[in-house]
């Protein structure tokens, strides 16, 4: 039985002043191009994104610093 390298670990409703979102946490599994680290990620989600190709963008930093304005403790 093989694992998947990324594998979805919660979800949730999130709204926000610019409207109702999805978020999704995602884990991957070590690996050796990570250096056997664990990596999360998260993604946003706004409407029917199986209709049509959605619009994404990918941001690479501190989430919660960059975006939501929280600073790491």
């Amino acid at each position: 039985m093989t694992s998947k390298a990324v594998q979805p670990v919660a979800s949730a409703d999130f709204p926000t002043r610019w409207g109702a979102f999805r978020i999704y946490g995602f884990r991957a599994a070590p690996g050796p191009d990570r250096g056997g680290e664990v990596e999360e990620a998260v993604a946003l989600v706004m409407g029917d994104v199986k209709s049509s190709p959605p619009l994404v963008r990918i941001h690479s930093q501190c989430l919660t610093g960059d975006v939501f304005s929280f600073s790491a403790m």
